[in-house]
């Protein structure tokens, strides 16, 4: 059996394909930068550097939050063909906390009251109405960048 591992490269990476050499016979480390996918009138193609991608019994596709509409791509074209342990929805949903939230909630995962608001105006109108001390995230941020407590509303527009 072959598997493919789509990845930016990274030591974990490496360290899953070790791993499943003890499953697979032949483990190919494949660098997600060098994919492509193209719709034409014939359907959806994949290539991996320029080339059509090799068939693979498994693809395994991980990657950074940059890349989550490629690796939904390449998981949704290939899906009909390679079996793929993680389905196309989850890149967009894992890199999206309040998606991955309402995921959670769908499941009975107890969740903090937690709004999301369009713009910042709508924001500063929740502000004065939640009770403090409220966390704020902003969407733009990752990595804890855009995070930020407020023990008041008066601390809370500052932000």
């Amino acid at each position: 059996m072959k598997l493919g591992i789509v990845s930016l490269g990274g030591k974990s990476s490496t360290d899953i394909a070790k791993e499943a050499l003890k499953y697979f016979d032949k483990v190919d480390s494949l660098e997600l930068k060098k994919f492509e996918v193209e719709i034409d009138e014939k359907g959806t193609k994949v290539t991996y550097e320029n080339k059509k991608l090799d068939n693979y019994d498994c693809l395994y596709v991980r990657g950074s939050h940059k890349y989550s509409v490629l690796q939904r791509a390449i998981t949704r074209a290939l899906k009909d063909d390679t079996y793929m342990p993680t389905e196309s929805k989850a890149f967009t949903i894992a890199h999206d906390k309040f998606l991955t939230m309402i995921e959670f909630q769908k499941h009975n995962v107890s969740m903090p009251r937690t709004f999301y608001v369009p713009d910042t105006s709508a924001a500063k109108k929740l502000l004065e109405e939640v009770t403090y001390p409220v966390i704020i995230k902003l969407p733009s941020g990752t990595h804890g960048k855009g995070v930020m407590i407020a023990d008041s509303f008066e601390s809370a527009k500052t932000f």
